[in-house]
Order: structure tokens, then sequence, then C-alpha cells
């Protein structure tokens, strides 16, 4: 994750908050992120970030099974396809452009929308193949009142996604899936600087992006869920993130 990312448009946590455990319900209860963009989930030096991305990539070993991981990617690309779609139904091109988003950005965004959605679909088929339970798609409150929070929230979005995958590529060693995810991650990557820009935020706003592992992304994407398919089988702990000590 771009690491100077969670200070500046909208979100109201306390909703949330039951759904956490106490350490993040302590550090978080009274807070309201009220904006999101360039300027602040974390401060760290780049020192910090080279061994945060070195520990991630090089020192840990894989955790999950690779059934295992390829279920939490789906049920990330799900929360995204969920995003993108409901934003996309609920506002149109015109009201975009009221929010200073012209015809060019809506279809980049409807791109990246297909995007999310062809994940979805070759995740999907590839757990089957391997003979795997792919988990369903949960339900989601985004918080989402306007086009101006959709396109902060996907920027939001993005820079999780992107942060997770190097967890992904670094739980994939040896796979036949390091390949094509490494070329999810940088899709991301591009989705993620993209709506950096839209904002007028640096795009590539450091060398190095932070890495989250698989548990401590899915505690940041349960901050937007209502409720998931009791026999979905992913099975990650929530779990504490730096990240939050700054909310």
């Amino acid at each position: 994750m771009d690491v100077n990312y969670i200070n500046s448009t909208m979100i109201p946590l306390r909703k949330s908050l039951s759904r956490f455990n106490s350490t993040i319900i302590t550090r978080i209860k009274s807070t309201t992120i009220t904006q999101i963009n360039s300027t602040s989930i974390i401060q760290i030096n780049s020192t910090k970030i080279t061994q945060s991305y070195h520990d991630a990539v090089s020192s840990k070993e894989p955790q999950y099974t690779e059934s295992q991981i390829l279920n939490f990617v789906l049920g990330l690309e799900h929360f995204q396809d969920a995003f993108y779609r409901e934003g996309l139904k609920n506002f149109t091109q015109a009201q975009f452009a009221n929010y200073g988003f012209d015809a060019s950005f809506y279809s980049n965004l409807t791109e990246i929308a297909s995007q999310e959605h062809t994940h979805v679909t070759y995740v999907t088929t590839e757990l089957r193949r391997l003979k795997a339970s792919p988990v369903a798609e949960c339900k989601y409150n985004f918080n989402v009142t306007n086009p101006s929070v959709f396109v902060t929230t996907a920027s939001l979005i993005e820079s999780v996604s992107v942060s997770a995958y190097i967890d992904v590529l670094s739980q994939l060693r040896g796979s036949a899936f390091l390949k094509v995810f490494s070329s999810v991650l940088a899709v991301e990557a591009r989705h993620s600087s993209f709506i950096r820009a839209a904002l007028g935020n640096q795009p590539f706003a450091s060398p190095y992006d932070t890495p989250i592992d698989l548990d401590e992304a899915h505690t940041l994407v349960e901050l937007f869920t209502v409720s998931c398919p009791e026999d979905n089988p992913l099975g990650l702990k929530v779990s504490h993130h730096a990240l939050l000590d700054t909310w």
C-alpha cells in the first residue's frame, strides 16, 4: 500500500467496529475517517518500507495452501468487483462529470470494473479446476454517497489490493500461479495510479509499496463487509495491522 494514504473523504467506520476484535476497536473506536488522500495512512521512512518489503517477499514462509491463497484472492476480487459494479450502477457518467470527472475517466472506470470481473472469473475457474470450493461474494456497505466519495474510496481499495498482492506473491513462490498473479499485481498498480492521478495525488508516491499480509488485508476488507455466506471456505484470521494505529 502506498503508505501515505488514509485521512481525507468521508468513510464513517463506527458501524463497522462491532465486527473487529478488541485491539482494533480500542484503536479506532473514537475515530471517524473524514478524508482519504495521499497524505497519511502512516508516516514511514523508506528504510522501513524496504525492510517491510524484504520481510514480506523474502523471509516469510507460506502460511496457506495454494487453494486457500486463491480463495483469498477471489475474496479480494469479489470485493473490488462488487464495489465497481455498485458504483457504476448508482452513478451515471453525467453525475461523475458534475464532480469534475470527464467522459474519458468514466470510460476507464468501466474498463477497471471489467478487469476486476475478469479476475473473479479466472480465479473461480482455477479453483474449480483444483477441485476446491470458490468463495462466494459477500454483502458490503461501501458508504458511497456521491461520485467523489466513490473515487476516493476506489483509491483506498486499489491501494489495499496492491499491498495484499505483494504478500500473495510471496505465498505463491514455486507455484504455477506466480506469473499470472504477478501480472495481476501490475494491473492493480495501474488501476491505483490512474485513480490517484485523477484525484490530483502523486500516482507513484514512493519507490516501494508497503506489503500487508493476507490476514491484515482481510481485516481491512472487513471494514466494508456486512455479511458473508456461512459456508465460505476462507479461513483467515482477523488481524491487527500497524496501519490501523494511525487512524
